[in-house]
């Protein structure tokens, strides 16, 4: 059984529409390509929350246009698995966002099939 056929829900939060697209498409690649839905900003990361309830997984750019991703890692980390996205390498902001709640943190640069494969299967959603 694969993961979309599971009925997993996934929110992606990022500004970017290229990294947008290029995790969607990782994501399509493994047979998610049910169940995702997509914000730019922390106004509309929210308001999908309050609308469409709890998501199996939430994918979190570090860097917004309306505030600091970390700063939505709490909201989600309650009823999620947080995949945190940096597109630095800043330890510190990797470390805050784990202190926060966000179980996986990833640079962009390191966003593959091999490395969404290991934060599905580590958090119990194997594919």
């Amino acid at each position: 059984m694969t993961v979309a056929q599971q009925g997993m829900r996934l929110l992606i939060v990022d500004d970017d529409d290229i990294d947008r697209e290029r995790l969607r498409r990782l994501l399509n690649k493994l047979g998610l390509q049910t169940g995702i839905v997509e914000a730019t900003d922390q106004a509309s990361a929210m308001q999908l929350m309050g609308e469409n309830g709890v998501f199996d997984f939430v994918f979190l750019d570090s860097r917004l246009p309306d505030g600091d991703g970390v700063d939505l890692v709490d909201c989600f980390a309650e009823f999620s698995t947080v995949v945190f996205l940096s597109g630095t390498d800043d330890e510190t902001v990797k470390r805050e966002a784990q202190s926060r709640g966000a179980q996986i943190c990833l640079g962009k640069s390191e966003l593959s099939l091999q490395s969404l494969k290991h934060a599905l299967a580590v958090h119990g959603r194997g594919v």
